[in-house]
């Protein structure tokens, strides 16, 4: 991926995520599950298209793959600002398999769904 369409998403990202935060008065805890929602939908349609279209390798260069690395690089930093410690397992195995999928690890692409489901209940979790 080209780095410069790589910051391109993030800066879309950024202010996507800035926006609703300031419509809907988001606090840190809102910025986490907005973000990881974001990521769930990324993921499902990146999963979709590689059932439609196998072949992970070309995948992983595409847009799609690109935002769920920069939501997950964005949901990294929002959870050091916001200090959910509780979550840290769960989003480090996600960051893991991630880097598999990344690399060419084509059995860790399904993997990737439950783990994003785990991080997301232990963000609801007081």
């Amino acid at each position: 991926m080209n780095p410069k369409r790589k910051e391109s998403l993030r800066i879309a990202l950024q202010r996507e995520l800035e926006k609703e935060s300031k419509q809907r008065r988001f606090g840190s805890s809102e910025r986490l599950r907005w973000l990881a929602g974001e990521l769930q939908n990324y993921l499902e349609r990146w999963l979709a298209f590689q059932t439609l279209t196998p072949g992970v390798a070309t995948a992983r260069n595409d847009d799609l793959f690109a935002m769920i690395e920069v939501g997950t690089e964005t949901l990294a930093f929002e959870l050091r600002a916001a200090t959910k410690n509780q979550c840290d397992t769960e989003f480090h195995l996600l960051v893991r398999a991630l880097a598999d999928v990344r690399k060419g690890d084509t059995m860790k692409a399904e993997r990737l769904r439950p783990l994003l489901a785990d991080f997301r209940k232990r963000l609801e979790m007081p």
